[in-house]
């Protein structure tokens, strides 16, 4: 099975995105283990801040934040507009190939938005 270019480099913008969540959510995991450490370990010596934070569980600590809703906005709009020129043949036959561009730009600034 031979795939386009296009649709592996698609596919790779995309798994790009996904492993940096992944690592965020790990450094985040491996950042409340430790503050949750040193608090237990230093009762009294800890800041009030550190103590609270290891008193909720880990779960209720993890989660995401965006950057910008503006960049949000910006990539599900390059990732939509992809597909439509994927779809759709109103731009014509020299553009339909290139869907993978805007596409893949649009994943990787969506990995961008998020911290």
């Amino acid at each position: 099975m031979k795939l386009p270019i296009g649709t592996i480099i698609a596919v790779a913008a995309a798994l790009i995105f996904y492993l940096r969540l992944i690592i965020i959510q790990r450094q985040k995991v491996k950042r409340m283990k430790f503050i949750q450490n040193q608090a237990h370990s230093q009762s009294g010596k800890v800041k009030k801040k550190a103590q609270e934070l290891a008193q909720r569980p880990i779960q209720q600590q993890l989660g995401f934040v965006i950057v910008s809703w503006y960049m949000v906005a910006a990539s599900l709009i390059l990732v939509l507009f992809g597909a439509l020129i994927s779809y759709v043949d109103w731009f014509g036959p020299g553009v339909r190939p290139l869907w993978w561009i805007p596409v893949s730009v649009g994943f990787i600034l969506f990995s961008f938005s998020v911290r």
